[in-house]
């Protein structure tokens, strides 16, 4: 039993350190509104972009295809890695033309295995007409998740949904990886305005407290911010 258990973790560290898959990875700007980045797959020796796009297009032809010269570039540096192949989608100038609105292509390029501690890159069709691209796309997951985190907490706040709001925002203050982020920063700004928008004055002051005597870069941007505020006429 003690060989089969250690031969079956052998195969899993084996299985993870030749192979990890990033869902719908946080992207900062891209091109194509419906274009989408369903997961990003590293394995041994290649890395697979995995994308999907409806067609919105109700009139006229509607058509996509994917350029040879597709690269994948380390945001914060200047190596590119060229694209080998793609399945499911024509080469330009091939197309492929969607039969209806709501339509979607589903396809894959394959790119050389990138080096582990690159951890943002663009993803950019070289061509000349209606290229797309990708540009901060977040390969990091636990920085994915953080990100997700926020973004589901500012969602909640914005539809007035204050307590599974504050609940996010909690979470990423206790868990967060980088407290240099600026999504720790905003964090720690939303959770006391939250606590005075629920009428809980008590953990409002709590909360301003720990900002105030946080050591994050933008402290004084935020303070700033809730001083502007009904919340800060109310601190005392």
């Amino acid at each position: 039993m003690k060989n089969i258990l250690i031969l079956l973790f052998s195969v899993f560290f084996i299985g993870q350190s030749y192979s990890q898959t990033i869902i719908l990875p946080v992207v900062n700007i891209k091109s194509h509104k419906t274009l989408t980045i369903e997961k990003i797959e590293f394995s041994e020796n290649q890395t697979l972009i995995f994308l999907s796009i409806e067609n919105q297009k109700t009139e006229g032809e509607a058509w996509f295809c994917a350029d040879e010269k597709i690269y994948i570039k380390n945001t914060q540096g200047t190596e590119m890695y060229y694209m080998t192949k793609s399945e499911g989608i024509p080469t330009c100038p091939e197309k492929y033309k969607f039969n209806k609105p709501g339509e979607v292509l589903q396809f894959k390029l394959i790119f050389p295995k990138i080096p582990a501690n690159i951890k943002e890159i663009d993803i950019v069709e070289n061509c000349t007409d209606n290229c797309f691209y990708f540009y901060g796309v977040i390969l990091d997951a636990a920085q994915n998740a953080d990100i997700k985190l926020f973004e589901k907490g500012v969602t909640l706040y914005t539809n007035k949904k204050l307590d599974e709001a504050v609940k996010c925002f909690l979470e990423l203050t206790a868990n967060i990886n980088d407290k240099k982020s600026n999504i720790y920063g905003y964090s720690l700004y939303f959770i006391p305005l939250i606590y005075f928008e629920k009428g809980d004055k008590e953990n409002a002051k709590k909360e301003y407290a720990k900002l105030v005597n946080s050591s994050i870069t933008d402290k004084g941007y935020f303070i700033e911010k809730l001083s502007k505020e009904e919340f800060f006429k109310n601190l005392k």
